[in-house]
């Protein structure tokens, strides 16, 4: 094979099958040594290079026909963590296959860089929603794999979903709450359901169990396999949340969970949203034409838990 071909071999490991290699479609990774060597002049922590790692193994299983050599993936990958949404237009169909091509200048600028050939060492590093480094950060500074695990989700994510978990974990911790209850909030994006609680008053047990609780309730409401609860302490303190779970197992259906999500109490939020924003449970609904009426009505049976 040219170096050409052989370059290629990143994304085409499962056309060797007519030479009986990969059969089973158990595929390894590896990489050549100049690239690898290469990829430690960049700017990629390790939890974010094992998510890498799983995304180029699904490249290898996925339906799309995907062709690049290896910087080129990893520099799309950096790009835009090869999630076809932030790959394609707004209105545009999957494609049958996807050719990369282009996404390796700034590892172009570095090889350039470091012949000695180019002014500066070019920036190269994970592109990320503005304000959600810090949730990584954070996680990354756990050493369990629960951390990990809820890493791996939420890169997964598509941008806009990130977003609003980077500014509603940021607004929590500094938000005071008018009443000794919780407040949560919700996300939702194909199999992975997103819950944020907070309280004021509540005791870091406390905090976990309510935490824990409203993890299985959002769970089966959105009949996801993946849940990722953050915990937030309301006290302004320089953590971003103060606790967090993953909670992953099939759905299946339960009457127990059933009874629950039929008698939970209506959520009262301390913060209305304007009729046309989303709804504040995460169901991508107009907030007028979900859970307003449910709110009103809460609002007049218990005026306690209203903001002043």
């Amino acid at each position: 094979m040219s170096f050409h071909h052989l370059g290629g071999v990143a994304t085409q490991l499962n056309e060797l099958k007519d030479l009986g290699l990969f059969i089973e479609e158990k595929y390894p990774f590896s990489i050549c040594e100049s690239d690898m060597e290469l990829l430690t002049h960049a700017n990629l922590s390790p939890d974010s290079f094992l998510h890498y790692i799983s995304k180029r193994l699904f490249v290898l299983k996925d339906v799309v026909d995907w062709q690049g050599d290896e910087i080129d993936l990893i520099s799309a990958y950096l790009d835009c963590r090869l999630l076809l949404p932030k790959m394609m237009g707004a209105n545009e169909e999957a494609p049958d296959s996807i050719s990369l091509g282009g996404y390796s200048k700034k590892f172009d600028q570095l090889m350039a860089f470091l012949r000695g050939e180019y002014p500066s060492k070019p920036n190269i590093n994970l592109s990320l929603p503005d304000g959600v480094e810090p949730i990584f950060d954070q996680l990354k500074s756990w050493d369990d794999n629960g951390a990990r695990w809820i890493s791996f989700a939420l890169l997964e994510l598509e941008d806009n979903i990130l977003f609003r978990i980077g500014q509603a974990l940021k607004e929590l911790k500094n938000t005071k709450i008018f009443h000794d209850g919780f407040r949560r909030m919700s996300f939702h994006q194909g199999d992975i359901a997103i819950s944020i609680v907070g309280s004021n008053v509540a005791m870091f047990e406390q905090l976990k169990l309510n935490m824990r609780n409203r993890g299985l309730i959002e769970k089966y409401r959105r009949r996801t396999q993946k849940n990722i609860v953050f915990g937030v302490l309301c006290n302004g303190e320089n953590k971003v949340f103060d606790s967090a779970d993953y909670i992953e197992f099939e759905w299946h259906k339960s009457p127990e969970m059933e009874k629950l999500v039929m008698t939970e109490p209506t959520f009262i939020p301390s913060k209305t949203p304007s009729r046309n924003d989303p709804c504040f449970c995460g169901s991508d609904k107009k907030y007028k034409n979900c859970c307003r009426n449910k709110v009103d009505a809460a609002r007049k049976s218990h005026p306690q838990l209203s903001s002043p």
